[in-house]
């Protein structure tokens, strides 16, 4: 079993989260009764605990009362590597005594058991080793005390981000109970006690959220105060919460203002974090430390500050930057939609790439985006990513659209946010409509049997991704105003996709029209030349690649066996190479003459049997390139991927496509 040191098996903050939200969820489940636990007991509310040959036993100790352990209820939440949750639940023995068993033992898969002692959660991590199929763990319950002289203030630190027209402030305390004991000082107490930790709000705050991971109750506001009354466990946890402050209004300057930071209960060390395209900090005896540190995947700039007593406080005085207000300084590199359905709805991730070509910060004027997002006409909003927020990504007042209003630094971001669209007999749609240029699109689908039909995207192989399997569809060069319109339907018993459908009946009948033909095209070749064109056979050779995508798809989704597999890619792989030899010989035919031929009746094309200079010019110069050097498609100027086969284009064959 990995372990921890001894503040991480005792809990910290974001294990006490999971664990109260474990604790919750035995509510939703049916009673499972004593004795070991098997994947799938628990109710249908619950997604079950993933299955393998592993097993977790313990034993839920108190150590001074040997009866708390007994009888009580256990649980175990499970966090897979691609994400997704599993829970059960069961009791110990009369000796304390619990298990769980037929649990996987892969190394991605993470435990966290729990158990509750007095209505207070207790738990451990949990995680097998390569190879490893059993873990015996005591599940310790610690005593209970309200003495609170254990207790510290390790370091407090504040995160300052620029969201639209307010600040983002964000607290952390690092806190410590020295003791062996949890500290928790119990409501019928509270009139007569002070609490175990005290913070105050400035005057002016708003949008208060309590970010103790939905551990309701456990941060009390009154006002401007916050309490914390316990649990506090032995070892390190921290305790966190966040506001915003409303920026002064400035008419093309920066803003300026000051922010009092009280500590009623004092701490050892203070750190500031500002974003590196947020605010500039200063403050009596306040240094930049040089380092820069990473929160929610954004840089900040690391400022630190000596203890500040019980009771005392810190002044930070803050310039905000005035930011550009340009849309067209805001592109996007790429869209990314990664799509899970089920029987009922289809959940949709949209994840954005964006890059702001300007040297400061990017924030929509009062009332205008940056960019618009639209939603589907079906699709219900589910919420922006915690990392997107601070980039002001907000929804409409009709919650059709999503408007992007910064700041966003110079560079590269990136936005994320969830949708849901209904799923009706095993099937959905979706409409896209893009308000922006999109270079790339990439449409990604957990592959349950689905099968999905859109004239604008291209088949691309699936790949792997944890434990699913996902189809990737692609899409180049989307004009702004265009939409993409994507059906999604199950996959029947037996059948193919109506496009592996479609393939294989043109693969037939090409072959039988080409024994048909044959013949006849040989003599008249023979007769006549090549009559081979460029563009001909490179849609020709588009179609043998299109059908070798098809057929990878259909033999790593299982619908084909080995053997056909290999006889059908030999067949096509041949087919490949030749017309790639026939383009090869057409492009040959079509290559201009060169200067020592020209005094052949072919060549003379003026009266006087002499080609004028700029004739001669000409017929030097290769013809003009306005297909793909990979595929042979059709290609415009401005493209960065050919949307036939989604290959890069160099500037330079840009250039000579739009020549």
């Amino acid at each position: 079993m990995k372990a921890g040191r001894r503040g991480g098996d005792r809990l910290g903050i974001l294990s006490v989260a999971v664990i109260v939200f474990a604790m919750a969820l035995p509510q939703l489940v049916t009673a499972q009764g004593h004795g070991p636990l098997q994947p799938g007991q628990a109710g249908r509310a619950t997604p079950d605990l993933p299955r393998g040959p592993a097993a977790i036993r313990g034993r839920v100790v108190h150590r001074d009362n040997p009866a708390a352990g007994r009888g009580v209820a256990v649980s175990l939440y499970a966090l897979n590597a691609d994400g997704s949750p599993g829970m059960g639940d069961t009791q110990s023995d009369a000796e304390g005594r619990f298990a769980f068993e037929g649990l996987s033992n892969e190394p991605g898969v993470v435990y966290l058991l729990s158990t509750q002692h007095e209505g207070v959660p207790f738990g451990r991590r949990v995680a097998f080793e390569s190879g490893q199929t059993e873990v015996k763990i005591d599940l310790a319950v610690a005593p209970f005390t309200d003495d609170v002289s254990e207790f510290e203030v390790i370091e407090s630190t504040t995160a300052l981000d620029r969201v639209g027209r307010h600040l983002l402030v964000r607290e952390v305390h690092l806190v410590r109970n020295r003791g062996e004991g949890v500290i928790h000082v119990k409501p019928a107490l509270r009139q007569d006690r002070d609490p175990i930790f005290r913070a105050t709000l400035p005057e002016n705050a708003n949008g208060f959220m309590d970010g103790q991971a939905g551990m309701a109750g456990k941060l009390v506001r009154d006002g401007d105060s916050l309490q914390f009354w316990g649990p506090a466990y032995p070892g390190e946890q921290k305790i966190s919460y966040q506001y915003s402050l409303s920026l002064p209004t400035t008419d093309g300057e920066d803003s300026q203002f000051d922010l009092l930071r009280r500590f009623p209960s004092g701490t050892g060390r203070v750190v500031v974090l500002s974003a590196t395209d947020g605010p500039t900090v200063t403050s009596p005896g306040l240094e930049e430390t040089g380092e820069k540190a990473e929160l929610g995947g954004r840089s900040y700039r690391k400022f630190a500050a000596p203890a500040v007593r019980a009771g005392g406080s810190l002044a930070l005085a803050l310039v905000v930057p005035q930011a550009e207000s340009d849309p067209n300084a805001v592109s996007v590199v790429q869209a990314n939609f990664w799509v899970h359905m089920d029987d009922t709805s289809m959940e949709v991730t949209g994840e954005w790439e964006l890059r702001v070509e300007s040297p400061g910060q990017v924030m929509a004027a009062p009332g205008e985006s940056l960019l618009r997002i639209d939603l589907p006409t079906n699709a219900e909003f589910l919420g922006v990513a915690s990392a997107t927020k601070p980039l002001g990504l907000e929804p409409t007042d009709d919650g059709r659209a999503l408007e992007l209003r910064g700041p966003l630094a110079p560079g590269k971001s990136n936005i994320s946010y969830r949708f849901r669209a209904p799923v009706q007999a095993g099937a959905s749609d979706l409409e896209l409509d893009f308000t922006r240029q999109i270079p790339v699109l990439n449409m990604l689908v957990a592959d349950v049997g689905i099968v999905i039909e859109s004239s604008r995207l291209h088949r691309r192989r699936p790949f792997r991704s944890g434990t699913r399997i996902y189809l990737h569809r692609q899409a180049f060069q989307l004009d702004p105003g265009e939409k993409i319109a994507i059906d999604f339907r199950p996959l029947e018993r037996g059948s193919l996709p109506r496009s592996a459908a479609v393939t294989g009946i043109l693969a037939i009948a090409s072959l039988g029209a080409w024994f048909l033909i044959a013949p006849l095209r040989t003599r008249e070749a023979r007769a006549a030349g090549d009559a081979d064109t460029l563009p001909g056979l490179s849609e020709e050779r588009e179609y043998v690649y299109e059908s070798m995508r098809d057929l990878e798809h259909d033999f790593e989704t299982g619908k084909l066996d080995p053997d056909d597999y290999e006889r059908m890619k030999s067949e096509l792989r041949a087919d490949a190479v030749e017309l790639l030899r026939r383009e090869r010989t057409a492009n040959e035919v079509a290559r201009p003459s060169s200067p020592s031929d020209a005094s052949s009746p072919s060549s003379a094309s003026s009266p006087s049997g002499a080609s004028s200079p700029s004739d001669a010019s000409a017929d030097a110069t290769p013809t003009a390139r306005a297909f793909c050097p990979s595929c042979g498609g059709r290609i415009a100027p401005i493209w960065s991927f050919c949307s036939h086969c989604g290959g890069p284009l160099q500037p330079s064959e840009r250039t000579e496509a739009g020549e």
